[in-house]
């Protein structure tokens, strides 16, 4: 019978192979998009529509009809991390890019940077409308303008996204107002629109005035006049 004193080095041997064999969990590290597009007054159809996560960096391309509803999913991205390292706490702003020919708009979505849970989300249905950005009396061309103002020394991405929330905002006072005849449900998708462009506001802040504290004060007190200009008008 092997003894004691031989046999505890062995084990202590192979209890330090398995201290060193790296124990692995998976995190998503980007969400599950998914939701669906209703075109409305395109002049010409199909219309070519470019849908691309902005994190992953997949891309889908669509053609879509007018009045007909176009379904889209983009799957979550995950890696694999050691368990000796603590779960991240840190969150991010992930973004869905929407392109055609003659516009763009992102829909942008706080989350944690990385999760144990697969986050999921539904961005319900959107309405692409290429004359959305005909702004007419759909939101206050004067307040639009003084926020394009703070712009005037930031970078095409910081004007992108400062976009992506007037052309959501007018989709939004559109339904508001009844003017798409052929959406049903609109009570649903104009909360759904009226979410996004508010979300797509405050990444504008984020985006464009972190290092500047001034023009945040001000685009501030634009922002709430907005926010209050487009509420008014869901009442």
């Amino acid at each position: 019978m092997l003894s004691i004193a031989r046999v505890f080095p062995v084990l202590l041997f192979l209890t330090t192979l398995v201290g060193c064999v790296p124990v692995l969990r998976t995190e998503y590290i980007s969400p599950q998009w998914s939701g669906q597009l209703l075109l409305v007054n395109s002049f010409s159809s199909p219309t070519s529509l470019s849908i691309s996560d902005s994190f992953t960096q997949q891309v889908v391309e669509h053609e879509v009809t007018d009045g007909q509803v176009t379904k889209f999913k983009f799957d979550a991205k995950t890696k694999s991390v050691s368990w000796k390292l603590p779960a991240a706490s840190m969150a991010r702003h992930f973004t869905l890019n929407f392109q055609s020919a003659n516009f763009k708009f992102g829909l942008t979505q706080l989350e944690r940077a990385t999760s144990a849970e697969l986050i999921t989300i539904d961005v319900g249905t959107i309405i692409i409308d290429p004359s959305a950005l005909e702004l007419h009396d759909n939101i206050n061309q004067a307040l639009f303008t003084k926020m394009m103002e703070l712009t005037d020394d930031q970078d095409n991405a910081c004007k992108s996204q400062l976009r992506s929330t007037i052309y959501l905002a007018a989709v939004t006072l559109k339904l508001a107002k009844k003017k798409y005849p052929q959406v049903v449900n609109t009570e649903s998708i104009t909360q759904d629109h009226h979410h996004w462009s508010v979300n797509a506001l405050e990444f504008s802040d984020s985006l464009c005035f972190s290092k500047d504290y001034k023009k945040r004060q001000s685009f501030a007190r634009l922002k709430q006049e907005f926010i209050s200009n487009l509420n008014q008008h869901l009442n």
